[in-house]
């Protein structure tokens, strides 16, 4: 039986339904005064961008919005990539494998948290509930 009502096609319709421009990929600002990681981690939480940071050598993600960036650790206000909360992380920044800041996937859940009731709605209409 394939699923056509799950989270991930109801995401994939709701993107699909929107009509206007795409939204526009972040700029960030050079970074001279801090290690690239920590800099780019601070440009995020001033420009409340959503960043996905893949951690242990690439077998565990965190995606939200960095609510504190400290000498040795970084604190994340996780969220799904259907925009649910899901609570703070903080983890070691040397754990940090990579970081995608600006993406079509951090776009994307960055809509999703600031239109969580609308895309909530959404689902119900298309699954009929």
């Amino acid at each position: 039986m394939l699923d056509t009502d799950g989270d991930f096609e109801n995401r994939l319709e709701y993107f699909r339904a929107m009509s206007g421009p795409a939204p526009d990929q972040p700029l960030l600002s050079p970074i001279n005064d801090a290690p690239i990681l920590a800099g780019t981690l601070r440009q995020a939480k001033q420009l409340n961008l959503f960043v996905i940071a893949w951690l242990l050598d690439d077998q565990y993600s965190v995606g939200g919005f960095v609510d504190d960036v400290a000498k040795d650790a970084v604190t994340i206000a996780e969220h799904t990539k259907f925009g649910e909360a899901t609570g703070m992380v903080t983890f070691a920044l040397e754990s940090v494998s990579y970081l995608i800041c600006g993406s079509d996937e951090c776009l994307h859940a960055q809509h999703l948290v600031a239109h969580r009731q609308e895309f909530l709605e959404f689902c119900r209409r298309r699954c009929g509930r």
